[in-house]
């Protein structure tokens, strides 16, 4: 368990020569007050022009089995590195030092191979700074070190900046399944933990329950904690009656679930890629948001006619080239 030191009082208080009980939190180091220095990180995935995930906070998919979950999450590491627009995902690119990673804990050789390949065909880049590790073969605590010990090679050996990281099969880090609540705290913690320390965005895949259970319904205990750490949850279905796969937002802690709307995709047997069939928009937007996005077009028009560059309002609004021509177009229009 973490120790802290003792907390001194301010010296120019009566009880100035008092220190707290030993063992004490240091309450200051956690203390948020009007002067704390806050980055607002540009989204790393965004869709509709909100976050969907941005770095130092936690995305969670989740989907039955065959709900088409790796596809989705293939998706948009491809939209993260390459700055384009992919099943309604875009992306920002990576930095020459940035990378991303991507963690199998499920699948064999021969099928991550094929995910490889995915995302070399829908980034359209013949060398990636992608690293994709399958996994499957290790046992719950061996996946975790592993992770932990690979951050610690790619950021403090050889500095390079971890972008995003993929865990497809968090339930696969558990050692007594979804329902150990005390395996599915410490490791919904540790997963917002590494995703604050290092500043990158944390993608974890989770089956919903198969049997019995509605859609949105995560597994067991790690599902409830997972998703209570998460900035976004996305709920990934089979729809028979349309014959496709649907991603919808279930809870966001931002604007992104209000505007995120229905993104339809079904998979191509010939290309052998998800391809985007339609993304139903919100039929109507939360007055919230619907004044937001105005606000946005008014402050966007303004830094046009002021004169300011593409990049200039893109690092003001903290947006992605697609969404900023996307948001110039209705404007236009």
């Amino acid at each position: 368990m973490q120790k802290f030191k003792p907390l001194i009082l301010n010296q120019n208080t009566p009880s100035a020569q008092q220190t707290a009980p030993a063992g004490i939190w240091e309450f200051e180091k956690y203390r948020i007050t009007k002067d704390t220095p806050i980055t607002y990180n540009q989204a790393i995935i965004s869709c509709n022009g909100e976050a969907v995930i941005k770095p130092g906070n936690i995305c969670l998919l989740a989907g039955k089995q065959k709900a088409g979950k790796s596809h989705a999450v293939i998706c948009m590491v491809s939209a993260a590195i390459k700055n384009k627009e992919i099943l309604g995902f875009c992306g920002t690119g990576l930095a020459d030092n940035e990378v991303t990673i991507y963690i199998d804990t499920e699948q064999a050789d021969e099928q991550c191979k094929d995910n490889v390949l995915k995302i070399h065909a829908l980034t359209e880049l013949a060398e990636l700074n992608n690293y994709y590790y399958c996994l499957s073969e290790l046992m719950p605590d061996e996946i975790k070190d592993f992770i932990d010990q690979l951050l610690i090679n790619f950021i403090e050996v050889h500095k390079k900046k971890v972008r995003l990281l993929v865990i497809d099969g968090i339930a696969d880090l558990l050692t007594k399944g979804n329902n150990d609540e005390e395996g599915s705290k410490r490791i919904a913690h540790w997963s917002k933990v590494i995703a604050s320390k290092y500043n990158m965005g944390v993608i974890l895949v989770l089956h919903e329950n198969s049997k019995g259970g509605s859609e949105g319904k995560t597994a067991g205990h790690i599902g409830t904690y997972l998703e209570k750490k998460s900035y976004s949850y996305l709920s990934i279905s089979y729809n028979k009656d349309e014959n496709c796969h649907e991603i919808k937002c279930t809870h966001s802690r931002q604007k992104i679930k209000d505007v995120f709307g229905t993104i339809q995709f079904k998979y191509n047997k010939e290309t052998h890629l998800p391809e985007l069939v339609q993304h139903i928009k919100q039929i109507e937007l939360w007055p919230s948001a619907q004044e937001q996005l105005r606000d946005r077009l008014d402050r966007i028009a303004k830094y046009i006619t002021d004169g300011l560059s593409a990049n200039e309002i893109m690092r003001k609004e903290n947006i992605s080239q697609p969404t900023f021509s996307r948001l110039k177009k209705q404007i236009e229009d």
